[in-house]
């Protein structure tokens, strides 16, 4: 299978080559690197990706499950090329900002104070101060195998065998007061089933 993939990625085994004299390991993620060498897209429309080499492939990752509608659906492009003329990163305040959190409280009433982030690990560095903030404990739990960004507290537990970081330079002082649980124990607590 190895010879096979080399033979149709030769472009993307080229950029490979080069990304791993610019970036650690020759990816900006963990999560984007796979053996023998990832794939460098070239474009994407739809549920499509096409490689810099000209395959091909449906795309069951969505940019980390973030394009719900797909690549480059024309119900977002249309509106963003209009804005991009106006400016797309004020960096303070802004119009767009307000009404798209007062359209997020109409869809979900519960949501009575908002905060847009940039990451999944800015929004669980967020979620760990207010629920410590707010309960007054310590102790965070997470699901073993849940990945919840590169949040240094909760960058443990994702890879078997679940009970040690993810990476070097996590200190233990940093994840001491993080504990993680199997689903099945989860259960066992509740008497539930966890979804």
């Amino acid at each position: 299978m190895s010879s096979e993939y080399d033979a149709v990625t030769t472009r993307s085994r080229e950029m490979f080559g080069r990304a791993k004299r610019v970036f650690a390991g020759g990816v900006n993620h963990n999560a984007r690197y796979y053996e023998p060498y990832p794939i460098f897209v070239g474009r994407a429309k739809g549920k499509f990706l096409w490689d810099v080499d000209g395959n091909r492939y449906t795309d069951y990752w969505m940019g980390h499950m973030a394009l719900l509608l797909g690549h480059s659906p024309e119900v977002v492009a249309s509106p963003l090329r209009s804005q991009i003329r106006r400016g797309t990163h004020f960096g303070m305040g802004n119009k767009l900002s307000l009404e798209l959190g007062e359209e997020v409280q109409k869809i979900v009433p519960c949501s009575e104070m908002l905060r847009f982030c940039n990451t999944g690990a800015e929004a669980t560095m967020y979620l760990v101060r207010l629920a410590r903030g707010y309960t007054g404990r310590r102790t965070i739990i997470k699901i073993a195998g849940g990945w919840h960004g590169y949040n240094t507290e909760l960058n443990m537990g994702v890879h078997v065998p679940f009970n040690m970081p993810e990476g070097s330079g996590i200190l233990a002082a940093e994840q001491a007061h993080v504990k993680t649980v199997m689903l099945t124990i989860l259960k066992q607590l509740t008497g539930r089933s966890a979804h």
